[in-house]
């Protein structure tokens, strides 16, 4: 079985949906909403673990706890992605046992570990490894992104926030890396700048012949 994660990078230019809609089974996080350049299919959503003690404590509760927490996290969005949570067939809180993870990357040779709690995505993409499941990604940071670089959080308070959170993005990102030149996840998507026209930032990852026969046939459904 394939699985796509989709990560909360936001595209403006490059169209994505008929794209993404090509895996039928997919993960989202945090309050990641479909249906933006993102694909438009809601399978299974993991949310780490203050998101997921707020969403149960309902929709003016989360409002009220971003308000004073991640002010650049505005009312609208935490409406439209409690009205979306009906939508998926699977509702995950994070696992915290993530010290795990490292044990599966030392097993299959990786050098490299986890210094800290990875983020939500990173903890579901190592599980799906653990389980024999080819896992593909769109989203993530595979490289150094220019400034102005667009983002679910894309608030300069939170962007703060994010950076004092406790997480090791470079060590996710050095993995992440890893993982793609062994051949354990496909992350070309991740590649793709957000221009009108199909190019990819420079890298030390390549994108696989799998992701650029999808988008030539999607280039070629176009014509």
């Amino acid at each position: 079985m394939n699985v796509l994660l989709i990560g909360n990078k936001i595209y403006n230019n490059f169209m994505f949906n008929e794209i993404l809609d090509t895996f039928e089974n997919n993960y989202r996080f945090n309050m990641c909403i479909s249906n933006n350049n993102n694909g438009t299919k809601c399978d299974k959503i993991v949310l780490n673990n203050h998101v997921y003690a707020s969403a149960r404590s309902g929709c003016e509760y989360t409002i009220q706890y971003y308000k004073k927490c991640l002010p650049g996290v505005y009312p609208m969005h935490i409406i439209n992605f409690y009205n979306e949570l009906k939508k998926y067939n699977l509702i995950e809180p994070q696992s915290n046992q993530w010290q795990k993870l490292n044990l599966f990357l030392n097993k299959i040779g990786c050098p490299l570990k986890f210094k800290r709690l990875p983020r939500v995505g990173y903890i579901k993409m190592i599980e799906l490894l653990m389980m024999n499941i080819k896992v593909f990604i769109y989203g993530f940071s595979v490289c150094i992104l220019p400034k102005n670089d667009n983002h679910l959080y894309n608030d300069e308070y939170v962007k703060k926030c994010l950076e004092d959170s406790g997480h090791d993005h470079d060590s996710e990102i050095e993995i992440l890396i890893w993982l793609h030149n062994k051949g354990y996840v496909d992350a070309s998507l991740c590649l793709i700048e957000d221009k009108k026209e199909l190019s990819f930032y420079e890298s030390s990852i390549k994108p696989t012949e799998t992701i650029l026969n999808l988008l030539k046939n999607d280039k070629e459904s176009h014509m």
